[in-house]
């Protein structure tokens, strides 16, 4: 059994120093595969930690919704439209739909009663 693997041994080291050129060429090969791969997993990597995420919670169209409730806040706590004969308080979602030039706002809903308008009843 030793012979046989010295024997196959010897013929190895044969052809390695035969083929020296072949063998060289692929150790190249592979290592240049290799080196790209590499290359290719660290660019995705710094990609991925230098690029900020941003995350949006909620619907765009709400986020506004809630600056212009703000901003009707301080104009006054309650608003009608011009041409209804309904108040409601500037938290309600059915004041979001009087248009930005017929709204009329109120401090108080004894304010909007003396002008003429009821309270609404979709919004107490």
């Amino acid at each position: 059994m030793r012979a046989t693997i010295a024997e196959s041994m010897r013929k190895i080291k044969l052809w390695c120093l035969s083929n020296h050129y072949d063998i060289a060429i692929i150790a190249i090969i592979v290592l240049v595969g290799a080196g790209a791969f590499g290359l290719g997993r660290l660019s995705t990597q710094q990609e991925t930690t230098t690029s900020s995420s941003v995350q949006i919670v909620g619907n765009v169209l709400e986020m506004d919704a809630y600056a212009v409730r703000a901003e009707d806040e301080s104009k006054g706590k309650y608003v009608a439209s011009r041409n209804g004969t309904k108040y409601y308080p500037v938290s309600c979602s059915s004041a979001n739909r009087i248009h930005d030039e017929n709204r009329v706002y109120f401090q108080s809903s004894q304010e909007a009663i003396l002008a003429g308008y009821e309270a609404s009843s979709s919004c107490n």
